[in-house]
């Protein structure tokens, strides 16, 4: 039976990853309450390096999909994210200047651990991310929506997301069209992890 460690939302993600790559099972909790579990990290590293997307040079089939998004959220940033064991790598980014950040900084860290989309309406207002430096500092992120991206496997190897400077929300039918973008994306990744994910 593995250990079960409990960590509250000031936890740095790097501490969580670290838990789990050394096969112990996280539960992360929030005032107490355990609100996701982190579980399996060693064997989901294995895919990302199987997909042979890793540092490759930026293919319109991925930058497309970042950049309709962008444009029907009316958001100004929208990426395509792999996630290594050190860094959040963006195979597709509209937007934004860099091609990497350090995964203790990714927003999109924390949206692959759990299967569910990640939505952070004010980051300001969020424990996870108010002390975050994209969020103090350049690019100012106050709004984050990321859905997570499957392997053919099932194994969550990325997360497809738009971010905005300014406080918001999405609703439901924004929410389900969001989830339909990371699907196709999912495709372009491997053609049977869309069938995987659901």
């Amino acid at each position: 039976m593995p250990i079960v460690n409990v960590y509250d939302a000031k936890t740095r993600l790097s501490q969580l990853i670290d838990a789990a790559a050394s096969g112990t099972d996280v539960i992360i909790a929030r005032n107490g309450k355990p609100v996701a579990r982190l579980t399996r990290l060693e064997h989901e590293q294995k895919p990302r390096y199987r997909l042979g997307l890793l540092d490759t040079e930026a293919e319109e089939r991925f930058d497309r999909h970042a950049r309709i998004a962008a444009a029907a959220f009316e958001a100004p940033i929208a990426l395509v994210t792999l996630i290594d064991r050190e860094r959040q790598w963006y195979k597709a980014r509209h937007g934004f200047d860099f091609s990497e950040t350090s995964r203790d900084m990714g927003f999109c860290s924390h949206a692959i651990l759990q299967n569910e989309p990640l939505v952070v309406n004010d980051a300001l207002r969020d424990d996870r991310f108010a002390d975050n430096p994209v969020v103090v500092g350049d690019p100012h992120v106050r709004f984050y929506a990321g859905i997570p991206l499957h392997a053919a496997d099932g194994a969550r190897v990325g997360a497809f997301c738009i971010v905005d400077s300014k406080p918001r929300s999405l609703s439901a039918a924004q929410l389900r069209l969001l989830k339909d973008f990371a699907r196709v994306i999912e495709e372009e990744i491997e053609p049977n992890a869309a069938a995987k994910a659901g």
